[in-house]
């Protein structure tokens, strides 16, 4: 049986070309985010961080590892798959409530994140060690991940310094 148009190398050379332009054209685009926090359906009552008002929506999904430790957010947690091949994230950790201790794990990384998530990260945090204004600091937190077994551990403070 002859095909319908015969393979040619222009015939080739177009298909090559037109699947480089298609891949060229395509938007670079950050994975989706995951969120860190107990998971529980939407149509369940306290889903923790959910807010599906919020622009953009924070929801956690299955894959969301729950806080350990005593550990918790001001504004929620996430990471993702970033353009560079490495893990990005965000949010902001809650040192006071829940009464987490410096060097414990937070979380815990799903496996298909571990690989690209850098090994060390600082932050700044405030931190309230008086009644006044004038006694907080502000301190340099470290979060250390650990790609063998996925712990993220936090750090506080690193380093410390009045301000006024």
């Amino acid at each position: 049986m002859t095909p319908l148009r015969p393979d040619t190398l222009g015939g080739r050379q177009h298909v090559l070309t037109r699947t480089v332009v298609d891949e060229t054209q395509k938007p670079n685009l950050r994975g989706f985010k995951i969120y860190i926090g107990d998971f529980v359906a939407p149509e369940d009552a306290g889903n923790d961080p959910q807010d599906l008002g919020a622009d953009p929506p924070v929801d956690t999904s299955p894959s969301s590892p729950p806080y350990l430790n005593g550990f918790g957010y001001v504004d929620p947690m996430w990471f993702a798959h970033g353009l560079d091949g490495e893990t990005d994230m965000g949010g902001s950790y809650d040192l006071v409530t829940g009464s987490p201790v410096t060097g414990t794990v937070a979380w815990v990384c799903p496996a298909e994140w571990r690989a690209g998530m850098q090994e060390m990260a600082l932050f700044p945090a405030i931190a309230e060690t008086g009644a006044t204004l004038a006694d907080d600091k502000i301190i340099v937190c470290c979060q250390r991940h650990e790609p063998a077994n996925g712990n993220v551990r936090v750090y506080w403070p690193v380093y410390a310094t009045a301000y006024p």
